[in-house]
């Protein structure tokens, strides 16, 4: 069962989740679109998309962005963009990556949804979406499809950035994006059942996302962090050669963080230098489109 929220206003927004939460679609859903943070007059909409989940920890969407009880993108990033109102979209990644082709486009388009219906009051608004891991590819497919599909035209024509943490967007040294999607499966579950692996592997889709995106690539600005340190037995997970899309830097700025996978979207506080080096970045993309002076 799907939870679609439109909240505008803080009480509105409240009234809907309680209202949700009581007849058990919050806490039972695995799909839903959860405000964070709803200023007054917001000028920008953030949506946040947390990778795989293959643990199935119900609370995978928060955790993805939190340390020590701090969600970063809650607790820490509305000082720096006071302005934004901040989504937190969460999906049967799972589902979406097992079942190839048809997962991914479900869950792009399942995105898509309920953004649109959350955006119903301003369609228009400036919008940036913040991915970890394999969420980038679900929004890369999301924005290939929104680009090609009128019903979604909007949420193409305001998403004007994506920062991307630790997503694979190319293979390298003689291994394909589905092995390093595999390699991601492998660093969080640790022995993956073999039809899992092989869906992963064997997937052709990911290949066809990142060569549709492409056509999207000069229309958009592209945060890029990626990871430096090795998580513990499996390495890097995600290479920087493929993390990276090799576009000019007026187009991605490329940016490597002193952190492994899973804790490259985790702040414990917002005097974390790696945290500050995220924001400031965030900030700077928004400058440049005047989200704010």
């Amino acid at each position: 069962m799907k939870l679609t929220m439109v909240p505008w206003g803080r009480k509105q927004s409240e009234k809907t989740y309680r209202t949700a939460k009581k007849e058990g679609k919050a806490e039972n859903s695995k799909n839903f679109l959860k405000v964070l943070v709803n200023p007054p007059n917001p000028t920008v909409d953030i949506v946040a998309v947390h990778g795989l989940n293959p643990l199935g920890n119900p609370l995978h969407a928060e955790s993805t962005w939190t340390s020590e009880g701090k969600l970063w993108l809650r607790d820490f990033l509305p000082n720096r963009i006071p302005s934004a109102r901040i989504l937190l979209f969460g999906y049967n990644s799972n589902v979406a990556f097992q079942a190839s082709t048809a997962g991914i486009t479900e869950q792009a388009e399942n995105l898509l949804n309920h953004v649109q219906a959350a955006r119903t009051m301003d369609p228009n608004r400036p919008l940036v979406f913040i991915c970890h891991s394999l969420g980038g590819i679900v929004v890369k497919r999301a924005l290939v499809h929104s680009s090609n599909d009128k019903t979604y035209e909007s949420i193409r024509k305001s998403t004007f950035g994506v920062a991307f943490f630790s997503t694979p967007h190319k293979g390298g040294n003689h291994t394909e994006v589905g092995d390093i999607v595999a390699k991601i499966a492998r660093s969080l579950l640790g022995s993956p059942s073999n039809n899992f692996m092989d869906a992963l592997k064997g997937s052709s889709i990911l290949d066809t996302i990142a060569n549709d995106f492409r056509q999207l690539l000069e229309d958009l600005q592209f945060l890029t962090f990626y990871e430096t340190q090795p998580l513990g037995r499996f390495g890097i997970v995600v290479t920087q050669h493929s993390a990276i899309l090799g576009l000019p830097g007026t187009r991605e700025k490329q940016i490597p963080l002193d952190a492994d996978h899973r804790q490259i979207c985790k702040f414990a506080n917002d005097d974390d230098p790696m945290y500050q080096q995220v924001a400031d970045n965030i900030t700077k993309m928004f400058k440049r489109r005047k989200i704010f002076k």
